[in-house]
């Protein structure tokens, strides 16, 4: 299965468990938003989490890096990208970055 393919499941098996969840698309690349804010996107083979990335090196999850668009640092602060190597922690993550979200929004 491509990381594209493994993706666009996770975010079907996540629009089925929780309401307000569409997919949609984010600097052209597939992605997953809660209440018109995304939290999710694919690139390439990895996938892209609005995390706080301290939460990455307990999750022991190498090979994660902050998401650099166009080699800006800056650009999507608290955006992280993590490998399609260790897709099977992407549905972990991508439900964090969901709370992390709903957490932003008072909810």
């Amino acid at each position: 299965m491509t990381a594209l393919a493994f993706f666009m499941n996770l975010c079907a098996r996540m629009e089925s468990l929780h309401p307000h969840l569409r997919k949609s698309t984010l600097l052209s690349s597939p992605s997953i938003e809660y209440k018109g804010r995304a939290f999710a996107m694919i690139h390439e083979d990895r996938i892209v989490l609005k995390l706080d990335g301290h939460e990455l090196p307990e999750s022991g999850i190498l090979g994660w890096q902050y998401y650099k668009p166009h080699g800006r640092p800056v650009y999507l602060q608290k955006w992280v990208e993590v490998p399609y190597y260790y897709h099977h922690d992407w549905p972990e993550l991508a439900e964090k970055a969901l709370y992390g979200l709903k957490d932003s929004l008072g909810e």
